[in-house]
């Protein structure tokens, strides 16, 4: 991000602390709505609470969970998707169904069938899958020709060739999902947590705060899980860069001792 782009950024934060303080000016009620103070010494208060970080912990864990299966699933169907218009019908009436469900249908319908603990990782992960399959039916579909005549991938697909082939081809589509999910997949896990009162997660913290009337610890949360998201979006771009340096190093490492 060059310093243009900071800037810009910077505006927008500008604008989103501004509008609190004047939606806490609208409202002028401190229970319902506190002032961006209050909420950012709730903030720092959370932030230096041991049982915050268990909360974020066991969120994140779960958060895991669902993108690791999602993508699992979701790539494994795209590619079979892409290469096989056949299976792509069969697939998308299931998908559209996914797709346009309420998300608290299918929290609801998970909760009944696999229970309130691990409806929050079923509920997650079926939101997930849908975005990530189109991504990667599509990242398919629009590889170079030239690719797939070299390694016959027309008459020859298994997991070696979707693993050194299709994989590496459809990276860029894989990365943009990544992002798109965290962001979309936190907000339905915390949502799941908070409908199924899952102990020690982020949503049963929000829930409590409901409860006791604390909603400056809602707003802190919030924040809380906004930063999350931020700091996730970048760890492919960490990964990315860390990698690139490691290599570098390594190389430079053997050319001096030649």
């Amino acid at each position: 991000m060059n310093k243009k782009n900071i800037c810009y950024y910077l505006i927008g934060l500008i604008f989103l602390l501004f509008s609190f303080v004047i939606l806490s000016l609208i409202i002028n009620d401190s229970l319902i709505f506190p002032d961006i103070i209050t909420i950012l010494k709730k903030t720092f208060i959370l932030l230096g609470d041991a049982t915050t970080y268990n909360y974020i912990k066991n969120t994140l864990f779960n958060l895991i969970i669902c993108i690791l299966l999602s993508f699992f699933i979701g790539i494994f169907l795209g590619v079979i998707s892409g290469v096989y218009y056949r299976v792509e019908l069969i697939l998308k009436p299931i998908f559209a169904f996914i797709r346009f469900v309420p998300i608290i249908v299918i929290i609801v319908i998970s909760m009944i069938i696999f229970g309130f603990n691990k409806s929050p990782l079923i509920a997650c992960s079926l939101f997930l899958i849908p975005g990530i399959y189109e991504g990667t039916k599509e990242g398919v579909k629009n590889i170079d020709r030239a690719f797939i005549d070299v390694y016959k991938l027309n008459s020859n697909i298994s997991l070696k060739v979707v693993l050194k082939v299709y994989l590496p081809l459809i990276s860029s589509y894989s990365k943009a999902k990544y992002n798109d999910s965290i962001g979309f997949g936190l907000k339905v896990l915390v949502t799941t947590e908070y409908v199924c009162g899952l102990r020690n997660t982020i949503g049963k913290a929000i829930l409590n705060g409901i409860e006791t009337l604390e909603y400056d610890l809602i707003y802190a949360y919030s924040i809380i899980l906004v930063v999350l998201i931020l700091i996730l979006e970048y760890i492919p771009t960490i990964i990315s860069i860390s990698y690139a340096f490691t290599k570098k190093m390594i190389k430079k490492h053997f050319l001096s001792k030649k």
